[in-house]
């Protein structure tokens, strides 16, 4: 496995695989090839990806805030879950960024996510700052961080 910053050449593939993760993701619209062009670009962004003899299996972004703060996403394609790849984009994600606070979200339901955060350090904040609307359905966001 191999983890680099994103190319353009990678958008395609990146998009396909978010797209195919809506369901545990805070938005229900499918993200556009060129939206992830767009971050592949940001100097406020840093995404990478982790890489099977150069197949996309996963990816990470990180959204810089300020000069403190940080959030973090990270989606991996369905069949390659449970393997340890989330870890590593982290863990190399982290490196990038380790004088800020860094946040993640996840959606309620979604325990495997909560688990995978405190499983690398990031402590859930006691209060639901967020709600959204999921497939017409309220459900809190819940908020981790790590410092």
């Amino acid at each position: 496995m191999k983890i680099r910053k994103l190319k353009i050449k990678d958008s395609k593939r990146a998009a396909d695989i978010y797209n195919g993760s809506l369901e545990f993701l805070s938005s229900d619209v499918p993200i556009e090839e060129v939206k992830i062009k767009n971050f592949i670009l940001d100097k406020n962004r840093i995404f990478l990806g982790i890489f099977d003899n150069e197949k996309l299996l996963g990816h990470l972004i990180i959204k810089l805030i300020g000069k403190k703060d940080a959030s973090v996403g990270i989606v991996i394609e369905k069949k390659s879950q449970h393997k340890g790849l989330g870890g590593s984009l982290l863990k190399e994600g982290l490196k990038q960024v380790e004088n800020k606070s860094v946040f993640a979200e996840t959606l309620e339901y979604n325990t495997a996510s909560q688990s995978f955060f405190e499983k690398h350090g990031f402590r859930k904040k006691e209060k639901v700052e967020r709600k959204i609307l999921k497939n017409g359905k309220q459900v809190s966001l819940f908020t981790f961080v790590k410092k």
